[in-house]
């Protein structure tokens, strides 16, 4: 009972409550907006259509170095928690109907704020170069537009059993301290204009009809091996972006705050995504340690990333990204990237095809520690845990979903999972999407 008790008290401090849920609150669909922390294929998808129509455009993220489609070595938590809710684990797809439960309409490389110019004329997805990738104001207007504008009942109540996640951010900080776009701000200034962007998609959400939401906070990227690289004595660029960060999360919650007393009708939820990183980062050093003891290896740090750039990206696709170098990092050419040898990084363990066009992940060994897939990403263990974490919350919060539009309401329940059982099977998981 203990014990239990101190689970309860240990998920709490990753998410908490803006606005207290009177009742049970029933969940017909998933919603997914952000950036390639979310994505579950729609970068890949998309540019490995340009890309057969033209060669110079590659596909992102690299297939030969990315698993199905996604920024990692395996499935985003999106696709875990999507898999334990038992909604259709389907990426996005210009095909793809308003009655399939789970949604994910989150981009790599996507900015909470606009950056095209004539962004306001777009609604919906085309395949035009310049709308990629797409702002968290275009995932919401083409959100919309499935699934109100073009819905035969044409009314909010489409959308009101929806639980929709913003995970979205990073983008905006990381890429503006690299290249001064839109201009060189303050961190007030900067994350003033993030969260500003954010207000304004939620208000459109909100207006639009939808009633639960779950936003989660930015990790501190202070610690990311893209930033230690170039800060590794961590006296200027690392303390600046920890700054930054916490200075994001204390505005969002300030904003969900502000949100939830403007319409007092909303659940909105926050992820304490800096706590979570945190205690993993423990975690993993612990692992590491221990590993490293027990099979005579020499320890490794456990911030080393997989697949490490050796150089800049190549000034072509540097062109192509002017204002994304980080994503531009994740569609590199081979030349440009080192894989670390699995026998010194056990959990990157990873299996190329015989044409290493693309990798299968047949279940590296996280008992080594390890956090990070490449420069910015994370490894698919760190997804499953997040997964889990936001899964126990919302059971412990009375949520209840819908199977499919046929069964009724369930508590959500997730007390059996482990982190271990989800990525298990990830073992048995296909390559989801074609290759080039």
């Amino acid at each position: 009972m203990i014990f239990r008790l101190l689970i309860i008290v240990f998920i709490a401090l990753y998410f908490t409550a803006i606005f207290a849920t009177p009742s049970p609150a029933k969940i017909d669909r998933m919603i997914v907006f952000g950036d390639s922390l979310s994505d579950n294929g729609n970068d890949y998808l998309l540019t490995l259509q340009l890309h057969k129509a033209t060669k110079q455009i590659p596909i992102i993220p690299a297939p030969y170095l990315y698993w199905g489609g996604r920024f990692s070595d395996g499935p985003v938590w999106a696709d875990y928690l999507a898999g334990i809710l038992h909604f259709s684990p389907l990426p996005y797809s210009p095909d793809l109907r308003a009655t399939e439960q789970f949604q994910n309409f989150a981009y790599g490389g996507a900015w909470a704020e606009s950056l095209q110019a004539d962004e306001a004329k777009i609604a919906t997805l085309d395949s035009q170069w310049h709308a990629f990738p797409l702002s968290l104001n275009l995932q919401v207007n083409d959100y919309l537009f499935r699934n109100i504008l073009n819905h035969p009942n044409h009314t909010e109540h489409v959308i009101s059993h929806d639980l929709i996640f913003i995970w979205i951010g990073g983008n905006d900080y990381l890429n503006q301290e690299f290249t001064g776009i839109p201009v060189a701000r303050s961190p007030n200034e900067s994350t003033s204009a993030v969260i500003d962007a954010l207000q304004r998609s939620l208000t459109k959400l909100i207006r639009a009809g939808a009633v639960h939401f779950v936003l989660l906070g930015l990790p501190d990227f202070s610690n990311v091996p893209d930033i230690l690289l170039r800060d590794p004595k961590r006296q200027s660029l690392s303390p600046k972006m920890g700054a930054i960060t916490a200075l994001h999360n204390q505005k969002l919650q300030q904003l969900m705050v502000d949100l939830s007393h403007r319409y007092p009708n909303i659940h909105i939820r926050y992820v304490n995504m800096a706590q979570l990183f945190e205690d993993e980062y423990g975690f993993s050093t612990e692992r590491a340690q221990h590993y490293q003891l027990s099979h005579d290896h020499h320890f490794q740090n456990p911030f080393t990333p997989c697949i490490l750039q050796t150089q800049d990206p190549d000034p072509t696709l540097t062109s192509l990204f002017q204002v994304n170098p980080i994503l531009a990092m994740s569609a590199a050419t081979g030349k440009h990237v080192q894989r670390l040898a699995a026998e010194a990084f056990p959990q990157c363990d990873l299996h190329y095809s015989h044409d290493e066009q693309s990798f299968f992940n047949y279940g590296a060994d996280y008992s080594a520690g390890g956090i990070f897939f490449d420069h910015v990403h994370p490894l698919t263990q760190l997804h499953a845990r997040i997964a889990l974490t936001i899964c126990r919350q919302l059971a412990l919060s009375g949520y209840e979903y819908q199977q499919n539009p046929i069964h009724t309401y369930k508590p959500i329940t997730c007390e059996d999972l482990s982190l271990e059982d989800l990525l298990q099977e990830v073992t048995s998981l296909p390559f989801p999407f074609e290759s080039y």
